[in-house]
């Protein structure tokens, strides 16, 4: 259910990944939720996939899940356009649902399940992250990764 993207001039199978993505449960059955800041660079590009379950190596059609093309980026207008993720109140606006169309296997969510939202009382939980770290030199097989982390709200006396 996670993947990475990749876009103009980040080749797949390249030297990086560009962010990470999860497919999420939705009517149309064809939803990734990203970071804002991730759907910066990917709402201009011109040619734009996620690849879910991606495999360093493989070619696009030998992919685990293949390859999706995405059709629509949608982030909140609030949140900056440019540089990466921030702190403070701006920091509840960094995410971003992708619209990906199906490919030769169907909508992604049928190919590869989906994560559902719950309703929770509070910002404090204990969550596991996976993503793909961006680089060789931080991750030279660009396999997932996870690490359990608390997670917190923000307050005007975190400033």
């Amino acid at each position: 259910m996670v993947g990475t993207f990749f876009f103009d001039g980040q080749a797949l199978n390249g030297k990086s990944t560009y962010c990470s993505g999860s497919v999420v449960r939705s009517k149309g059955k064809s939803l990734v939720l990203t970071a804002g800041h991730c759907a910066n660079s990917l709402k201009d590009a011109t040619h734009r996939i996620v690849v879910p379950q991606y495999r360093y190596g493989l070619p696009a059609g030998t992919q685990p899940s293949g390859v999706f093309t995405i059709d629509e980026v949608y982030k909140d207008p609030r949140y900056p356009e440019e540089g990466k993720a921030t702190r403070g109140p701006l920091s509840d606006l960094d995410f971003a649902f992708i619209v990906v169309a199906p490919n030769a296997r169907g909508q992604i969510e049928n190919v590869t399940g989906a994560l559902t939202f719950t309703p929770t009382t509070s910002y404090e939980h204990n969550v596991t992250v996976v993503g793909y770290p961006d680089s060789v030199e931080n991750n030279n097989t660009h396999k997932a990764i996870t690490c359990d982390v608390p997670t917190a709200g923000y307050t005007a006396s975190a400033r």
